[in-house]
């Protein structure tokens, strides 16, 4: 399976039923990614496979205009090693 870097995480929030928002997020012009695509954690510890559950929207009138945090939904862990960790959109029809 191929593998296409997005970002490196620099802060992440859990919003408790729904997953983990990570920041700073995707380019607003090209995010890269779409719900429902597949991304690996990497870093900090073994990587780990999550499902894109939502692509943040800004308005561009506040907040940081060029960049879209991601919703992610990943199984349940007590030490989720996710700030610091880089996201890769993982593309399962092609191979590496």
């Amino acid at each position: 399976m191929a593998a296409t870097w997005l970002f490196r995480v620099f802060d992440a929030f859990n919003v408790r039923g729904n997953g983990w928002v990570l920041v700073p997020g995707v380019p607003r012009d090209n995010p890269g990614v779409a719900v429902g695509d597949r991304v690996e954690l990497r870093g900090g510890g073994p990587a780990r496979t999550a499902v894109v559950r939502g692509i943040g929207f800004f308005n561009k009138q506040g907040g940081d205009a060029d960049t879209m945090p991601l919703l992610i939904e990943m199984d349940p862990t007590d030490r989720p090693l996710i700030l610091g960790a880089e996201v890769w959109k993982i593309d399962e029809g092609a191979k590496a």
